[in-house]
């Protein structure tokens, strides 16, 4: 992405949402009753208006991966992501201050 570039990246939830919703077989109502959200909601999720949270992830990613085997493997990344991302913020990861060494350093 460019410094020219003001979009934002789409995130793996929002990719995932997106594919969902273009599957024929899902309406806007169904996956707002899945993910305990509004139409309105799900629609500032697609237009990058609204960050989903956490938890709304964690729900689409289950959902998905029990109704849309075509993107389950997408719906597992987001899954493996939002523990990722919640074991950060409750500190159970480490972060250092600078890099590792490289390999064969001695």
């Amino acid at each position: 992405m460019s410094a020219h570039d003001h979009r934002a990246r789409r995130s793996t939830a929002i990719l995932l949402l997106a594919k969902v919703m273009a599957t024929e077989a899902m309406t806007a109502d169904r996956v707002a009753r899945e993910l305990v959200a509004t139409e309105a909601e799900i629609g500032e999720y697609l237009a990058g208006e609204r960050e989903m949270p956490l938890d709304r992830q964690l729900r689409l990613a289950a959902f998905v991966i029990a109704t849309v085997p075509a993107l389950s493997r997408l719906a597992y990344r987001l899954r493996g992501q939002v523990a990722a991302t919640a074991a950060y913020r409750a500190r159970d990861t480490e972060t250092h201050a600078s890099e590792p060494p490289r390999a064969g350093w001695r």
